[in-house]
């Protein structure tokens, strides 16, 4: 079956939590603050500082403030992340507060805010109906090439995000269920061809919205609050449900993901009419049984004399059963399970028995050796010592699932063996570029180290001269490379190199979306994307490395990221060792030239004094 349609472009999701101020709850929801961040690209570092900073301000309001509950909210602004923690309690007295003391390590208290000041780069404070914490971290984020996940195992790391998620399209149209992906603002980012047709929605009225949005009655309903739950805590459920508008009866699987959640649906209505028929005792049951889709068989429960349960007899099984399992009715009905299935797993029989003697419904994934089906099941106690079970062939889904998870296996295989081929370049560059002293050497094997690793054909190193407020292109090499030896100012360099230079980070720049006069002083090189890494030593700024594709946009990967990163702290050792070699080598030539010189200089004396002295 081919694959849906792409989602429409939706604006990056912001991540906000309403939550009671109860540190249980907290903790839960600490973890999906991680999987927000990660799917960012935030780097481990970074991530513990947000963590750690938003755990400080939820302390406070649990601590101080006396609000039921609060608001964490993160969001993207550009490279940015802009947090902020919001109560509705009283607040505190922060006048007072200086980012720059050290508070004392013996009080109780006072600590929060300094860690938070010095974690993030700006904090501000201010009352507004309570106290409203607001941080940025600058550069630390950039926005998700993933669009959505299924919730099928974990996303590669190692996979293109456009295959990956082609891929996955494609399968999620071969469950048969409906499904549907929210991101962090629980909008609608794809839907698949069931999901359509259960919802009677067309993809343009579901793409971009909530839920709440095209059902506003939804909002209240135990169903939204397991979406929140699964959202906000990462919590796991199964939901059955009367559909708003409908009237229909749906199950819903909702998981937690690294993009929001992801939503499996089916109409189970035939079914909930046949169990309310079974329940009322009506004669009309048998009608509603033919008529649904799903396997059903009734069963009673076999005890041993002790009271334990040793098997189960059919009593009866409708039309889908037998189509389903490939068993007639006359054959069973009236029969063990030990007959008809002698090899099945003894523990569904001690399952079986407990929703008989409790009434309490269990719902699962199974697997029959002797039937060779996959199937999900929901087990009820239609009367003391029976039991009901309701099913639906998941094969399919579950080959489908397989698939993907041993593609994502393979994706993974793939990438560990790029890492390692990567990590063994880098310790091949970090020793060669610690045994070179020629600074040529050292940004050319630089130069070549990169342009091997990566799918990107241009490279430069442009150091840079604080004294004059110069930047000069020391190496290059790729397609229409700058010259090396070409000079700049600072003013005359780009926004993006003049960011690199002025905060030393990492910059990913976009010069198309620079304004025409800046894209113009950017686009002297024909760069379209490009990543721009700080050459660091001792906290000095010594140059930046580029790397891009000239007159084309390729994206830049976390790998190459990454890469480009590790080369750039051992070259920065590298190119300042070489330049105090040089520095040093240049000292040693003028010594050896003054020498020389002094020697010559006594030759010559000698020599005169030597003709001129009277002969004997």
């Amino acid at each position: 079956m081919a694959a849906s349609p792409a989602s429409p472009h939706i604006s990056e999701a912001r991540l906000s939590f309403r939550l009671p101020a109860d540190a249980a709850r907290l903790r839960r929801a600490r973890e999906r603050i991680r999987d927000y961040l990660h799917l960012h690209s935030v780097d481990e570092r970074r991530v513990n500082d947000v963590v750690l900073s938003i755990d400080e301000a939820c302390a406070n309001v649990i601590r101080h403030s006396g609000s039921p509950d609060l608001e964490v909210a993160i969001a993207l602004d550009e490279a940015d992340l802009l947090i902020s923690v919001t109560d509705h309690g009283c607040g505190f007295d922060f006048a007072s507060f200086d980012p720059h003391a050290i508070p004392d390590p013996l009080s109780s208290h006072g600590r929060g805010l300094f860690i938070m000041a010095k974690l993030m780069d700006d904090l501000s404070l201010r009352l507004n109906g309570g106290l409203e914490v607001q941080m940025v971290m600058r550069n630390a984020a950039r926005p998700s090439a993933l669009a959505f996940h299924s919730g099928i195992g974990a996303a590669s790391a190692g996979a293109r995000p456009d295959e990956s998620e082609r891929r996955t399209r494609s399968l999620l149209e071969d469950i048969g269920e409906a499904f549907l992906a929210l991101d962090w603002e629980y909008r609608c980012v794809h839907a698949n061809n069931a999901a359509l047709r259960l919802s009677g929605k067309s993809r343009d009225e579901l793409l971009g919205r909530t839920l709440t949005d095209i059902w506003p009655a939804f909002a209240d309903t135990a169903t939204a609050r397991a979406h929140r739950e699964a959202m906000e805590l990462g919590t796991s459920s199964i939901v059955e449900y009367s559909a708003v508008g409908s009237g229909a009866w749906l199950e819903e699987r909702v998981y937690p993901t690294s993009t929001g959640i992801s939503i499996y649906a089916r109409d189970i209505t035939p079914r909930k009419e046949m169990e309310e028929a079974l329940a009322r005792g009506e004669e009309r049951h048998s009608a509603l049984l033919a008529a649904m889709s799903e396997g059903f068989a009734l069963h009673e429960i076999i005890r041993d004399d002790s009271g334990a349960p040793v098997d189960y007899r059919f009593l009866e099984v409708n039309p889908a059963f037998e189509r389903l399992t490939g068993l007639d009715r006359e054959d069973l009905v009236g029969r063990t399970a030990g007959e008809i299935l002698p090899h099945e797993d003894p523990a569904w029989v001690v399952l079986c028995d407990r929703v008989a003697r409790t009434g309490e419904s269990v719902q699962c994934r199974g697997y029959s050796q002797t039937l060779e089906l996959h199937y999900d099941v929901r087990v009820f106690r239609p009367a003391p010592d029976q039991f009901a079970t309701v099913f639906i062939d998941s094969t399919e889904q579950y080959r489908a699932e397989r698939e993907l998870l041993l593609e994502r296996g393979r994706e993974a295989e793939q990438q560990a063996t790029a890492e390692l081929r990567s990590t063994n370049t880098l310790l091949g560059a970090a020793y060669a570029l610690s045994a070179w002293s020629s600074l040529d050497d050292v940004l050319g094997g630089l130069l070549e180290a990169i342009l091997e690793q990566s799918v990107h054909t241009r490279a430069a190193v442009i150091l840079w001269d604080a004294e004059r407020d110069e930047l000069r292109t020391a190496a290059s090499k790729g397609p229409a490379a700058v010259p090396a030896g070409t000079v700049m100012t600072l003013a005359e360099a780009s926004p993006h190199l003049r960011q690199a230079v002025a905060e030393k980070q990492l910059i990913l720049a976009d010069h198309d979306a620079l304004l025409p006069g800046e894209r113009q002083t950017a686009g002297k090189d024909a760069s379209h994307l490009s990543l721009i890494v700080p050459l660091v030593y001792q906290r000095r700024l010594l140059g930046l490395i580029t790397l891009d594709d000239p007159g084309e946009r390729r994206p830049i990967g976390e790998r190459e990221i990454e890469m480009v990163r590790g080369l750039a702290s051992h070259a920065a050792i590298a190119i300042e060792q070489a330049r105090l070699f040089e520095l040093e080598r240049a000292r040693l030539d003028k010594l050896q030239a003054l020498h020389e010189l002094t020697i010559l200089a006594v030759s010559s004396l000698t020599s005169s004094l030597t003709s001129g002295s009277p002969r004997r």
